[in-house]
């Protein structure tokens, strides 16, 4: 898969994300210079799903990523 790169999203929460094949970057508005590494079990679907979100203006990108978070889609890479 190559990577894709969503930047200055419609997004009060994040301000981009990055898939690569081994694992999805996300920097938050909050702290645009902090980046936050996640590892996903299938990252194709999640930047399927992703790309659906985005191109949505009546979908929010923050919910979405937040709601991956809380099901475990996304587990933050503490290493």
């Amino acid at each position: 898969m190559d990577s894709l790169v969503f930047e200055n999203l419609n997004s009060s929460a994040i301000f981009s994300i990055k898939v690569t094949n081994i694992e999805v970057n996300i920097a938050y508005q909050s702290k645009k210079e902090k980046i936050y590494t996640y590892n996903c079990d299938n990252l194709q679907e999640f930047a399927n799903n992703l790309q659906i979100v985005v191109k949505d203006p009546e979908k929010s990108v923050g919910s979405w990523v937040n709601r991956q978070i809380k099901e475990k889609s996304l587990i933050l890479n503490t290493i």
